[in-house]
């Protein structure tokens, strides 16, 4: 279950416990509330670790994607820190795997292509590593780990990138069937779908799966 079907909405849904009609945020631009100027007086001084940090005495670390259109000029770049975060290691903008730039405590960090210090799944890994290890142990901690995987434009680790090669998207028996039942704008969609359509879909199912196996790897 997910609040919205929309990347921004879901997740200022998660940091606030509102719906999107009441936090605002309605689609993945700053014109629709995604991290903008609004959304940082508002709705960031509430959010749950806001909270923890505020009135319970938390030690707060955030390290991945915050909300799609952080880090805009328009909405204070990456010097912006959302209130109640200790530790902010935070992705400009949308989901990447490579030549990306974090946020670190609101001064920039570029990285480039290389696996073994740019990968974002691993890098996300290591700095939650990190912050395990200097934490303080007198007060309690909490820690949100946002890692890309698996959005687009799912980017495996080079030892993950030929797994599942036999797996494929599932056939289930509304597969490839016209919905001549539903919203006037899904029976626009073009069925049967092309071959080179399933193809795609096909594709996308195994990289997702493979974008995961380094998620996994962080969790172990």
């Amino acid at each position: 279950y997910v609040p919205s079907a929309l990347c921004c909405p879901s997740r200022a849904s998660i940091l606030t416990g509102k719906y999107p009609h009441n936090h605002h945020v309605v689609n993945n631009t700053l014109e629709g509330n995604c991290s903008s100027k609004s959304w940082q007086k508002i709705q960031e001084p509430n959010t749950f670790p806001a909270i923890l940090r505020s009135m319970c005495g938390y030690q707060t670390f955030f390290a991945g994607k915050y909300l799609n259109e952080y880090g805009a000029p328009d909405a204070g770049g990456l010097e912006h820190v959302p209130l109640g975060w200790s530790y902010w290691y935070a992705l400009e903008k949308n989901s990447k795997y490579y030549n990306y730039t974090l946020s670190i405590n609101g001064k920039a960090r570029k990285h480039g292509e290389n696996y073994s210090v740019d990968y974002l799944t691993d890098v996300l890994a290591n700095i939650s590593l990190g912050f395990l290890d200097y934490k303080s142990n007198s007060e309690p901690f909490f820690m949100m780990i946002s890692t890309p995987a698996p959005h687009s434009p799912w980017t495996a680790a080079p030892q993950y990138q030929k797994s599942f090669q036999n797996v494929f998207a599932p056939r289930n028996k509304n597969f490839n069937i016209h919905g001549t039942n539903k919203h006037w704008l899904i029976r626009q969609a073009k069925t049967p779908m092309t071959n080179s359509s399933i193809q795609f879909l096909d594709n996308a199912f195994r990289k997702r799966w493979q974008t995961l196996l380094s998620v996994d790897d962080l969790v172990e």
